[in-house]
């Protein structure tokens, strides 16, 4: 099984993509490819990557309040160009990891040792204004440790090339709704919807989700 695992980073985050890197090569994924919008940071060992790729990518991502597609039209294009990437190599899955995730070691071995769902994700839990909360919503079964929901994040998900060669990201409608919405449920709606794919998610797979660490502060869930 070939597996890519995709990393999108802007400047506005480059403080934990050193970190991202370095756990997605430790839990054993030796494929990576970096779509980076800025100046790539220079303690980044640039062996990590299989290809670099320089465009927009998260640009503008503080601007979200006044202008949605400011901030989420560069991500979808973004995560489009990794999905063209994957299809052109060749792989079985294409597994994206936010620049600020930290990936447990056995993400390999957890996440890809059930090939029944072509839609699935590791756990990430949120920081900020929204910790205390997970990363899941509107969740229906639980199934050997697996938990179906409607969408999980876009950050720490995996998808099988049968998914990735037929659905593109793109933010805005649901195909039967009337809010606009970003990548992440967008793409679990569309997946459900139109290709009668269920999103799935690894409940003891949980990443550590990393704030810009302040003087003398810790790494952060």
């Amino acid at each position: 099984m070939k597996i890519l695992a995709a990393v999108i980073c802007t400047d506005f985050k480059a403080y934990s993509l050193k970190k991202c890197l370095e756990a997605i090569r430790a839990a054993g994924f030796e494929q990576i490819l970096l779509n980076y919008e800025g100046n790539i940071p220079s303690d980044l060992d640039v062996d990590y990557t299989q290809e670099w790729i320089f465009n927009g990518a998260g640009k503008n991502e503080r601007q979200f309040d006044q202008d949605q597609s400011a901030r989420l039209t560069p991500i979808c294009i973004a995560r489009n160009m990794c999905l063209d990437f994957a299809q052109q190599g060749g792989f079985d899955y294409i597994l994206f990891v936010d620049s600020d995730v930290v990936i447990p070691s056995d993400t390999k071995t957890k996440l890809f040792d059930n090939n029944l769902y072509k839609l699935k994700s590791g756990i990430v839990k949120g920081r900020g204004v929204h910790s205390g909360a997970t990363y899941m919503f509107f969740t229906h079964e639980e199934l050997n440790g697996w938990q179906r929901a409607d969408y999980f994040t876009c950050g720490f998900m995996a998808i099988h090339k049968d998914v990735f060669f037929r659905l593109r990201f793109r933010w805005g409608l649901p195909v039967n709704g009337q809010t606009i919405c970003s990548e992440d449920p967008i793409f679990g709606d569309d997946a459900r919807t139109i290709l009668g794919v269920n999103w799935w998610g690894r409940l003891d797979l949980i990443a550590e989700h990393l704030g810009e660490l302040k003087e003398g502060e810790t790494s952060q869930f």
